[in-house]
């Protein structure tokens, strides 16, 4: 089978409301493909995807919505914890 565009298609699958629907289950499949990818194991994961959340949430408060400031910041934020990482 080829596909010609990006889309996925899916033939004689059947899946439930209760799957497609269920926050529980996509943020374990979510998960469990996210530290595949990655190597980290689940509860670095959930730290680090919580530590980015706040970092947001704090730029957000700050009220830092411009792309340019965001992008600014991100890349210092990111420079400081590579730096720390390596210390």
């Amino acid at each position: 089978m080829e596909f010609s565009d990006p889309c996925l298609i899916l033939e004689n699958v059947s899946i439930t409301y209760e799957i497609l629907f269920d926050t529980a289950y996509i943020k374990t499949v979510t998960l469990k493909l996210m530290t595949e990818n990655t190597g980290l194991a689940k509860e670095e994961l959930i730290q680090e995807t919580n530590r980015r959340a706040r970092y947001i949430e704090d730029l957000v408060q700050d009220r830092i919505f411009e792309y340019d400031e965001v992008a600014k910041r991100l890349f210092e934020h990111h420079r400081i914890l590579r730096t720390s990482r390596n210390n």
